[in-house]
């Protein structure tokens, strides 16, 4: 399966170890809004404000499993979940629209953050 990363999971950020058994397909970008909190950011799908830049990889279900808990997502407790694993539509440097997962924080989790700054760019590493 496809995975969309936009942060700390990026190729030259500090956790992209985490995806050392996977297949980097390529550069993408998806639609929503990119927020800043400090020690990692949040994609949020409740509110568009542009695009979202990030890298499209394919991993297996043990890595998303790995994943899952690293990013504080459990499918049996989605209400206590700070992110949610879904699917989204992801558009490559090529412009062709394809499905993947990524993790998106639910609007009652952002609103658990103080200090929270929007990411014009939508660039985890331009922030």
């Amino acid at each position: 399966m496809l995975l969309f990363v936009y942060g700390t999971l990026l190729s030259g950020q500090e956790q992209h170890s985490l995806l050392e058994d996977a297949r980097f397909i390529g550069k993408a970008r998806t639609r929503g809004t990119l927020y800043d909190l400090g020690e990692f950011p949040a994609l949020c799908t409740h509110e568009i404000r542009g695009n979202v830049y990030g890298e499209l990889y394919e991993i297996d279900e043990n890595t998303f499993a790995f994943l899952d808990e690293y990013e504080g997502y459990s499918p049996h407790n989605e209400k206590d979940s700070l992110y949610l694993r879904v699917e989204i539509t992801c558009y490559t440097a090529q412009g062709s629209a394809v499905k993947a997962q990524a993790y998106i924080m639910p609007e009652h989790q952002l609103k658990r953050f103080l200090n929270i700054e929007i990411i014009p760019s939508g660039r985890w590493e331009q922030r």
